[in-house]
């Protein structure tokens, strides 16, 4: 849809009818929607590294290490496209039990999805509570910081389950990443 709309104005542009105040009106959507363009080719490039890297064993150290103590054989680690794609929310009934997938902010991939079973109070929340490895050297960017932590706070449950730990109390998180803001943004 952006690349759609800059692809018009530069046709207008090029047709140089438009007097000098709507080009440059045109001009500066014009260059809103490139900046956006080029940031969602940024992150499409940033996916497809990670899915070859992947395909060809290569990992950044950090991750590198901790993969092959999880996983001794990384080859047999298949990386294949999802057979269920969703955006925002997906509710799920798992017999009995109500799930629901939730696109969040986080601090880690850009991508996380969270479970979270209402009516347990529960949420599986997985890596997205780490700091960024791939670009950060596993700090926390304080604007995604504050957006996942906002998300979370609206969150309704008690106890939760983060990347490999045990679980914990949805207090005792918020105040770990409260803590973590404020040491960023004193």
């Amino acid at each position: 849809q952006s690349m759609a709309r800059l692809e018009e104005i530069v046709g207008k542009l090029e047709q140089g009818e438009c007097g000098l105040d709507e080009s440059l009106k045109l001009f500066e959507e014009g260059a809103k929607l490139a900046a956006c363009c080029n940031e969602m080719l940024d992150k499409a490039e940033q996916k497809v590294e990670l899915l070859l890297n992947a395909d060809t064993g290569e990992e950044i150290p950090f991750c590198d290490t901790h993969l092959r103590r999880e996983y001794p054989c990384p080859a047999a680690i298949a990386v294949r496209p999802a057979d269920l794609t969703f955006s925002g929310r997906l509710r799920l009934d798992l017999g009995g039990v109500a799930a629901e997938l939730l696109e969040l902010p986080d601090t880690h991939s850009g991508d996380a999805v969270a479970v979270l079973l209402p009516g347990q109070s529960f949420a599986f929340l997985g890596d997205m509570i780490c700091g960024d490895f791939y670009g950060r050297d596993g700090g926390y960017d304080p604007a995604r910081l504050r957006q996942m932590l906002a998300a979370l706070e609206a969150l309704p449950f008690t106890r939760c389950v983060t990347g490999h730990d045990l679980p914990e109390e949805k207090a005792s998180l918020l105040a770990e990443l409260r803590a973590e803001l404020h040491r960023l943004e004193p």
